[in-house]
């Protein structure tokens, strides 16, 4: 099958990656063409999964095909997850490739700050170390969307975070329903929990059981949102 016969054929859709010869999925004009022609900057289905390993080694390569799926890193090889360059390239145009990038940079924390600053949601895929940074859990917390998902950034914070009165007694001020994630110790507090209801009457419903039915707490809850209880 010639090269020229292949590209004609990938870009009119009668062939697909996987159905032409092994040497040509070495060859990265034919994987780049397959890739313009699936339109599909997130799918998890690419043809970068027929392409072979020596194309996933190859760092102009990757780059390019990041452009197309922005999912490249999932196909890419260990030696190309690791290279610091290339993955905070590929995270700052698509914040969810940070999934795919090895241990190491998922511990760097200028990548994963990249990434969060993107998308709270980023936090997720952010070393045990770095899901414990108040700065980081910080900077994730600012964003209220995540991306369309309910709650907030602590739910991807690590437990060790979530049992650290300090941190999570400021959380409580950003947002009182952040209660919600505090450890189990820390809904008992009464500090705390009252912090959180002055902010949003209607966090009482985190508080341990014990606060939850105590009469200094219920008034000032329903004091701050009169539909706290309902």
């Amino acid at each position: 099958m010639e090269l020229k016969e292949v590209k004609k054929s990938l870009k009119d859709g009668s062939l697909t990656l996987e159905k032409i010869p092994i040497e040509l999925r070495s060859n990265q004009d034919v994987v780049l063409e397959a890739l313009a022609c699936e339109n599909a900057k997130y799918s998890g289905r690419s043809a970068l999964n027929f392409a072979s390993d020596s194309l996933r080694s190859e760092r102009k390569f990757i780059l390019q095909a990041s452009k197309r799926n922005r999912l490249v890193l999932s196909w890419a090889s260990e030696e190309i997850r690791s290279d610091r360059d290339i993955v905070l390239k590929i995270v700052r145009e698509c914040v969810w490739a940070l999934e795919w990038a090895s241990e190491e940079l998922k511990d760097d924390y200028d990548i994963v700050l990249q990434a969060i600053r993107q998308t709270g949601c980023a936090l997720l895929f952010a070393s045990e170390e770095l899901r414990s940074d108040p700065t980081i859990v910080r900077e994730a917390l600012k964003d209220n969307y995540l991306d369309g998902r309910d709650g907030s950034a602590l739910k991807y914070a690590s437990h060790k975070i979530l049992r650290n009165r300090e941190f999570m007694l400021d959380a409580i001020k950003m947002d009182g329903a952040n209660l919600k994630y505090a450890s189990k110790q820390l809904r008992s507090d009464r500090e705390i929990v009252l912090q959180a209801i002055r902010h949003t009457g209607k966090s009482l419903a985190y508080a341990s059981f014990e606060l939850r039915s105590d009469k200094s707490m219920v008034i000032a809850a329903v004091k701050s949102d009169g539909t706290a209880l309902q």
